[in-house]
């Protein structure tokens, strides 16, 4: 399993075709948070979180297990809280920018989350 060097995610000017922004993460899953104020990014190993517009990163989440697989990652309603996949088993809903944790979801048998949806 690989990813070459230019499988990483890129923000483009839609209008003019230029590039504006090279987030600094290896390749991802991309999700916009429903308000589409926040670019949410799943890697192999680790979560970013950008604001739209300016593509400054908001947000850095570790995954417990790093993979070979992208992690998942879902915005609820106003983009505050996530659902993410710690690890290839479980499910963590917590705060997108803060520390707080609210709960996690494990798997009742041994089969990787490959998506959240809320």
């Amino acid at each position: 399993y690989y990813f070459g060097a230019k499988d990483v995610p890129r923000i483009w000017d839609a209008h003019t075709g230029k590039l504006i922004a090279s987030p600094h993460m290896d390749s991802s899953l991309v999700v916009f948070s429903p308000d589409g104020k926040w670019l949410g990014l799943a890697g192999v190993s680790e979560f970013q979180i950008y604001s739209v517009g300016d593509w400054k990163r908001a947000a850095k989440i570790t995954r417990d297990e790093p993979s070979y697989t992208h992690g998942s990652l879902a915005f609820l309603g106003d983009g505050k809280q996530i659902a993410l996949t710690r690890t290839r088993q479980q499910v963590q809903l917590r705060e997108a920018f803060g520390e707080e944790k609210y709960f996690d979801l494990i798997a009742p048998v041994p089969q990787s989350v490959s998506s959240i949806r809320l």
